[in-house]
């Protein structure tokens, strides 16, 4: 799996600490633990297989738009297939900035965005997912 991130600049780069892509060549089965970072992300999935999350001992699909609220306790994950992910992860104190929700309320949890995000959310999913090449998402990033 490749990871590389990108930082911004702008208006954002005071808010946002990094965006970062994570992706494959080929289908590969990841079986990982994310530890307390202090740190919210938000991830689009941009592949055809998305991550699933092991709760009490079964995987659950997660949504293709996830955020990943602040890790107090270690979090088990996998993924299978080939993949493609966008992320965009906030400075521990900037990411209350962005929610109308307390982001105490995300601590431990892997949610929908678009549940709180609404129909925006979905159109930058959509602009990221019809965006020919890696350059091209990352500009997407400005919308």
């Amino acid at each position: 799996m490749r990871y590389t991130e990108f930082h911004p600049g702008g208006i954002l780069k005071d808010y946002v600490q990094c965006y970062f892509v994570c992706e494959t060549d080929t289908a590969v089965f990841t079986n990982d633990k994310v530890y307390a970072t202090g740190s919210i992300e938000i991830m689009f999935n941009l592949g055809s297989d998305g991550p699933q999350q092991i709760k009490n001992g079964d995987r659950v699909t997660q949504p293709d738009i996830q955020l990943w609220g602040q890790t107090i306790h270690p979090l088990a994950f996998t993924s299978f297939g080939k993949h493609a992910m966008l992320g965009i992860r906030f400075f521990t104190h900037t990411a209350a900035c962005f929610f109308n929700e307390r982001v105490e309320e995300f601590n431990n949890q892997v949610i929908d965005l678009k549940d709180i995000g609404g129909k925006e959310v979905a159109t930058l999913h959509l602009k990221l997912l019809e965006a020919a090449s890696l350059g091209q998402r990352i500009e997407s990033r400005k919308y």
